[in-house]
């Protein structure tokens, strides 16, 4: 995501991600989309972002990162069929 603070606020309406899911045995074709709002997505991530990072380190130190990383495992909320393969999204 990269080490700038993600923008939610002036994000122009109908921006979206679109993330590809490659299944990693590729003898399973399958290929999954999930569809994101740009405004919600970078808010998730930014905030996910700003309480991890208030946490110390296993060792005790500071985190001193500015890394933003999306790990879909991490967002629960992000797991649902609301996102998944769902294009009508981009049209609502």
């Amino acid at each position: 995501m990269g080490s700038k603070p993600l923008k939610y606020e002036d994000v122009e309406d109908g921006t979206f991600y679109v993330m590809v899911a490659i299944h990693s045995d590729p003898k399973n074709k399958e290929i999954v989309y999930h569809i994101f709002p740009k405004t919600e997505f970078n808010k998730k991530v930014e905030e996910n972002f700003q309480e991890n990072k208030k946490k110390p380190k296993k060792n005790g130190d500071p985190k001193t990162t500015n890394w933003r990383r999306f790990i879909k495992k991490d967002y629960p909320e992000y797991q649902t069929a609301k996102y998944t393969d769902n294009w009508d999204i981009l049209f609502n």
